[in-house]
């Protein structure tokens, strides 16, 4: 297996990547995590530092119960924008696949809604909750990229949508991810079959490989639907910047987050920054939907801005 697979604990404390993940090591210590015997003093002070530089300002402050206020804002606003999209799409009555993309914008205004407490650290004095706050984001953001994947199979109409059959297909399997992203999830803190040490290939695989999969398969899909099928050329415009905005939000996370905590003194990492750029991403790809289904269009975002 490629060393750094799995590798949470790394990512977390060294990288200084903002994922909700994290919070299931906030209990562990450098010195839980096994060294060689060759493992110089010198080499675990300088981990120990780069521990504590992940952190961002009120992260360590009794008074303050936020701990990242610039992605609790973002969400906050996102989540009452996502309510806005979820409750047009649901207008749209004849359009296809209109269940099934309220379903999706449902998943994403829960992962907004806990994000509050996994990332910006409202509540984070109380640490079982945090856990449970975690598992359950950690389980929404798999199902969200699932039932993103459902939603370009139901555009090709193999089955009708809006059906009881595909709402509880959805439904039943996104069960399914959640239950076993939070076991995996408890497992990783609770070292419930084994010590893991930060180590979790499954959570590794589901949260961050997984989006990437999910992402790349629905524009491979819907690509080949619009050029065979549809011949609305236009919408594809919409849906190839919602993935650069994607990318770019991850980018920002993996590739930048570090060096905005040391230049900011621990306020500001790539996690508000990613998550607004998630934001547009999901916006543009309403508008993509919004631009192939038939029926009475209610809204179209770019008609509100002008």
């Amino acid at each position: 297996m490629v060393p750094w697979f799995g590798d949470i604990y790394s990512l977390c404390f060294m990288a200084c990547v903002p994922l909700p993940t994290c919070n299931l090591l906030k209990n562990a210590t450098l010195q839980a995590r096994p060294q060689p015997q060759s493992y110089s003093s010198t080499i675990q002070v300088h981990e120990q530092e780069q521990f504590h530089q992940c952190f961002l300002y009120g992260s360590n402050n009794n008074d303050s119960s936020i701990q990242d206020p610039g992605t609790m804002t973002v969400s906050l606003l996102g989540f009452f924008f996502i309510a806005f999209l979820l409750s047009n799409s649901h207008r749209k009555s004849s359009a296809v696949g209109r269940i099934e993309m309220s379903i999706l914008f449902m998943i994403y205004s829960c992962i907004l809604f806990l994000q509050i407490f996994t990332i910006g650290g409202v509540g984070s004095s109380s640490k079982k909750f945090i856990i449970w706050a975690t598992a359950l984001h950690l389980g929404a953001t798999v199902s969200f990229f699932w039932t993103l994947i459902v939603n370009a199979f139901i555009l090709y109409q193999f089955v009708d949508d809006g059906t009881k059959l595909t709402t509880r297909f959805i439904t039943g399997t996104n069960l399914v991810w959640i239950a076993g992203t939070t076991f995996m999830s408890l497992d990783l803190t609770m070292d419930i079959t084994g010590k893991h040490y930060g180590q979790s290939p499954g959570l590794f695989f589901l949260t961050l490989i997984f989006p990437a999969i999910a992402v790349l398969l629905y524009m491979i899909l819907v690509t080949i639907l619009v050029f065979r099928v549809l011949e609305v050329y236009k919408s594809l415009f919409y849906i190839a910047i919602a993935s650069i905005m994607f990318a770019a939000g991850q980018v920002v996370r993996f590739g930048v987050s570090r060096s905005l905590v040391a230049s900011t003194y621990g306020r500001v990492n790539g996690s508000m920054f990613g998550t607004l750029l998630d934001l547009i991403s999901i916006a543009l790809l309403y508008q993509f939907w919004n631009s192939i289904t038939e029926g009475k269009r209610h809204l179209s975002l770019f008609n509100v801005v002008s």
